[in-house]
């Protein structure tokens, strides 16, 4: 009686100690992420970057993510404030300075061009015009950080549409989606040579910004030290084994996790 007695204390001192660390060992993480930041997420993020990267992450951790996705900026940020979730993914400046970032990720290029025929030649010429991006990217925020006006367009079709039209004086995209429209219309290219006028008025010209190319993707997290150095240690893993650098070139066709 005593032995079964002494077992059964024993059963319940067990499961009144463990159970706790076997819950929130296995409870899941949840990353947010923006639904339509391009080009690290397409189809609202079914097929992406950072669904792998995610993948990936949950691989080395060994702990389930489930990836939660916002609209804006605003709505990621205040998520990670209110514990709804404890990661999140995107440009270091969409995170207030309240966050802990991390190291980067990767170090994507931006590209700031206009029409052949603007009379754009720098950064100073855009002062008080406009300039385009494709929303919601990131490059909104870059932009305002140097003083332009921003004017999103749902797709780039709609921004070509608008730089053509002179609805805006210049445009931002990303590097990759680009060198994929170029790739996709050679017309636009200012290498291309061209004898009607009106096709070379509306070729392509880059305007070199370095701020422009200061763009980081980050993990952020708020007041979890113990999470933050945990994604630390699995950033510089998938760095060393070169897990970062092949999910970058799978999707981007180049090594965005150098500088």
């Amino acid at each position: 009686m005593k032995k079964s007695l002494a077992l059964i204390i024993s059963l319940l001192l067990s499961i009144f100690f463990l159970s706790p660390k076997q819950v929130q060992a296995s409870a899941p993480l949840t990353l947010g992420i923006l639904k339509n930041d391009a080009p690290y997420t397409r189809n609202n993020g079914n097929f992406s970057f950072y669904r792998e990267m995610t993948q990936r992450l949950q691989s080395e951790l060994d702990q389930k993510i489930k990836i939660k996705t916002y609209t804006s900026a605003k709505q990621l940020d205040t998520a990670l404030k209110n514990k709804q979730i404890q990661l999140a993914l995107s440009d270091r400046s969409l995170f207030t300075t309240s966050m802990t970032l991390s190291s980067t990720v990767l170090y994507p290029r931006n590209v700031l061009f206009t029409l052949n025929d603007s009379k754009v030649k720098s950064l100073e010429n855009l002062e008080h015009k406009k300039v385009g991006v494709v929303s919601p990217g990131v490059q909104t925020a870059l932009l305002q950080d140097i003083g332009l006006k921003v004017t999103a367009y749902p797709n780039i079709m709609a921004l070509v549409k608008a730089l053509d039209d002179k609805q805006i004086q210049a445009a931002v995209l990303d590097n990759n989606r680009y060198q994929y429209f170029l790739a996709t219309r050679p017309q636009r290219q200012k290498e291309t040579s061209q004898t009607d006028k009106k096709l070379l008025a509306r070729q392509f010209k880059q305007i070199k910004v370095p701020e422009l190319t200061s763009e980081q993707i980050v993990f952020a997290t708020y007041h979890n030290k113990k999470l933050a150095d945990r994604i630390e240690d699995v950033i510089s893993e998938l760095r060393e084994t070169g897990q970062l650098s092949s999910l970058s070139q799978k999707y981007f066709t180049q090594d965005l996790s150098l500088k």
